[in-house]
């Protein structure tokens, strides 16, 4: 228990202990003694559980939860309130480090609850579950059917190795805690033994109801009823050139759910459509060098369902943005960037805080923006389903790490935020109408995606090359602080950095 300055009886049995020396403390007061035993054990959940059982345990109620002593007794800790004073010294830790963020590292407290605190500003990210899986090369959710009146929750989950695909369902136990447990896809209409490059829900409205699925592989499209997993339609790549009869390899591919956009060796760039229970080819072109990455999403949504007018696109070699009208495949804008940039790697359409965005994610780390102005037209033999006229300006850069950069959509809170996937992972999200940048307290990732549930909703789902977790993300940017601890009676006075060794002393 903290040190008190003052204690304030908030009822017969919670008593709030304010301290100037440590962190201050919302207490229960009990007639006998509490056992140990009583407090929940977050370890012995199972692995893949956040549901509400560990919602309850992991819940933040606005400040940190206090985990209980070793010994019975007649307090029962209830939530703890970080407190970094007393400030005795500190130092400043620069962003050259693994998670690419600047920290401040405190001597704080007094006497026996002295300790470290390590404070850094940015949007938190709390594991909740997680899994020991090596070798995942990307993940999608997958929405469940929904009842008339509820929005669609997050049924599977997708995960794709080098050489295979696997999908986990979402189960509930008789606690209410959701499981995730590997389906058996022997005999159904998925391709299981060759990576995917993209998994999504599919339909004329996802965000409604989705009982169709997309699987985008180096071979093929598929489009699957959920129910049963079989294949209700399927489109393949036909030969590239005239001199082999061998066919085409897909490259990359983007979708909104109704929308698809692949690439196909030689710079083929393919525009499906899903129409009922088939997928239909719309249209396709050419470009004059490969196709690096592509995007498909509306900018003229919030949400990331909304149907597209245009596919932005980047090709090796060139280094020229393009945004494809839709469903002519036309250039209506292109940039070319520096030549002495990096090739890009990730491309998104999105509109965030009510401002249409192009962004591009570079090999080195590096990340352009463009705000997209629709052009209003005079045309009067224009169709409503023309793509608009659209131009590309005001090109900004920043730097958000070292590696390539994987940009990923996501929905929190209801507000559509991108998620960068590198070796120092961010979150984009706008305030005031201007977007902001803020580390997240992840080291180096390698996928990510949203999987929301009633009893957990917004979670965000992330791999590393040894790992996948479930984690909360914070609504907002705030001040995070991280208690180290110190021996009792151990009052330190200075505290100094060495860099080289990553050591404190």
């Amino acid at each position: 228990m903290s040190i008190p300055t003052a204690l304030v009886l908030l009822s017969n049995d919670r008593l709030f202990i304010g301290s100037h020396y440590g962190d201050s403390q919302l207490v229960k007061l009990h007639t006998d003694l509490v056992p140990k035993a009583a407090y929940p054990a977050l370890e012995k959940l199972d692995p893949w559980s956040f549901g509400t059982a560990a919602k309850a345990w992991r819940g933040n109620l606005g400040a940190q939860q206090f985990k209980p002593a070793a010994a019975n007794s007649y307090i029962e800790p209830l939530v703890t309130y970080p407190n970094i004073g007393p400030i005795i010294d500190f130092c400043i830790v620069s962003n050259e480090g693994e998670s690419g963020q600047g920290q401040i590292v405190t001597c704080s407290g007094s006497g026996t609850k002295s300790s470290l605190r390590i404070i850094r500003n940015g949007i938190g990210i709390e594991q909740v579950s997680g899994q020991a899986i090596q070798g995942v090369l990307g993940m999608w959710s997958l929405l469940g059917p929904s009842l008339p009146g509820t929005s669609p929750q997050s049924q599977y989950m997708v995960l794709t190795f080098v050489e295979s695909t696997r999908v986990l369902v979402r189960r509930e136990v008789n606690d209410k805690t959701i499981v995730l447990k590997e389906v058996d896809l022997a005999n159904t209409g998925w391709s299981i033994n060759e990576r995917s490059l993209l998994v999504a829900s599919a339909g004329p409205d996802v965000a409604v109801n989705s009982a169709l699925a997309i699987q985008v592989t180096a071979t093929s499209v598929r489009l699957l009823e959920t129910e049963s997993w079989s294949l209700v339609s399927q489109w393949t790549p036909g030969t590239i050139d005239s001199v082999s009869s061998l066919p085409g390899r897909i490259t990359a591919a983007s979708t909104n759910g109704s929308q698809v956009a692949v690439a196909v060796a030689k710079g083929i760039i393919v525009y499906l459509e899903v129409r009922g229970l088939n997928l239909v080819e719309c249209d396709q072109t050419k470009l004059d060098n490969e196709v690096a990455c592509l995007d498909i999403h509306s900018f003229t949504s919030n949400k990331l369902t909304g149907r597209s007018h245009y596919i932005l696109v980047t090709t090796w070699c060139d280094n020229i943005v393009r945004l494809l009208s839709l469903p002519s495949l036309n250039v209506a804008s292109e940039i070319k960037l520096d030549p002495e940039l990096p090739l890009p790697r990730s491309v998104l359409m999105c509109q965030i805080g009510g401002v249409k965005y192009a962004m591009v994610g570079l090999g080195d780390g590096q990340l352009l923006h463009y705000v997209c102005d629709v052009v209003p037209t005079d045309n009067d033999n224009a169709t409503a389903a023309a793509a608009p006229a659209v131009r590309l300006r005001d090109q900004r850069k920043v730097m958000l790490g070292t590696r390539p950069l994987r940009l990923i959509p996501f929905l929190n809170e209801g507000s559509l935020h991108v998620l960068v996937v590198s070796d120092r992972p961010a979150v984009i999200f706008s305030h005031h109408c201007k977007l902001m940048y803020s580390n997240v307290n992840v080291k180096s990732i390698t996928f990510a995606c949203a999987f929301s549930t009633q009893d957990a909703p917004n979670l965000l789902c992330l791999a590393d090359p040894v790992s996948l977790t479930a984690n909360k993300i914070d609504p907002i940017q705030k001040l995070h602080i991280r208690c180290v601890p110190l021996p009792r009676n151990d009052s330190p006075n200075r505290i100094a950095h060495q860099p080289s060794s990553r050591t404190f002393g």
